[in-house]
């Protein structure tokens, strides 16, 4: 959210030269576009005629951090960064973590279960899957009442079910430590966890929170 009730989201990447374009927007109350906050490409072969999005497309991840501030990224690099209201970057985090490979066996489960949606003039998006050089660095970043980064790193397709490796960096973008989660939470407040859990045959939806022991020693950088 930005100031004056205007709103921060993605455009749909679209097919064009060069590889499909993602966008980060700001949309005014009445769901004009205001400007652009940033665009990256994503991977585009020669020649080719449509876009599949899939299990290790890289996209643009974003979350609010307070009522007039935001972070971003996008997941093939990482970087991660921080904006003020109007889309201005006010800090870049940074970490160096070496790239994975996509293994033959990665792709053929993307094949098989991994597609998400397509774009162009294809009968069969299988066919129109174009990987990049490694997997994705993030696949979510969540923030915390303190102000603290939780970058959650992007797991294989044949892992999908492990816990999650998540980065932790302080407010002020200091690399703190790495911990893991057994799901990713909707939010992080308060000391602790909001897990959304829904049951597809009632149509029930839950809202559990999950209390973290040691928060006080997290807010205060030691734990």
């Amino acid at each position: 959210m930005g100031p004056q009730g205007t709103i921060i989201g993605t455009k749909q990447p679209g097919f064009e030269p060069g590889g499909p374009k993602h966008s980060l927007i700001q949309l005014a109350p009445d769901g004009s576009v205001l400007r652009t906050i940033a665009e990256f490409r994503g991977e585009l072969s020669e020649g080719q005629k449509a876009v599949t999005l899939h299990w290790y497309s890289n996209r643009i991840v974003f979350s609010p951090v307070t009522s007039v501030s935001f972070c971003y990224g996008f997941s093939e690099e990482y970087k991660i960064y921080l904006s003020d209201g109007e889309g201005r970057t006010t800090l870049v985090v940074a970490k160096d973590e070496k790239p994975l490979p996509i293994s033959g066996k990665e792709k053929e489960g993307t094949r098989e279960s991994g597609m998400f949606m397509w774009f162009g003039q294809t009968q069969e998006p299988e066919d129109d899957i174009i990987f990049p050089d490694h997997r994705q660095f993030f696949g979510n970043i969540l923030s915390d009442d303190c102000g603290r980064l939780y970058v959650i790193h992007s797991m294989s397709i044949l892992e999908k079910d492990a816990p999650s490796l998540v980065d932790v960096f302080s407010n002020e973008g200091i690399y703190l430590y790495k911990m893991t989660w057994p799901f990713i939470p909707a939010s992080v407040k308060q000391g602790c966890l909001y897990e959304v859990r829904s049951d597809e045959e009632t149509g029930e939806v839950r809202i559990v929170r999950h209390r973290i022991k040691n928060w006080s020693q997290m807010a205060s950088g030691r734990g």
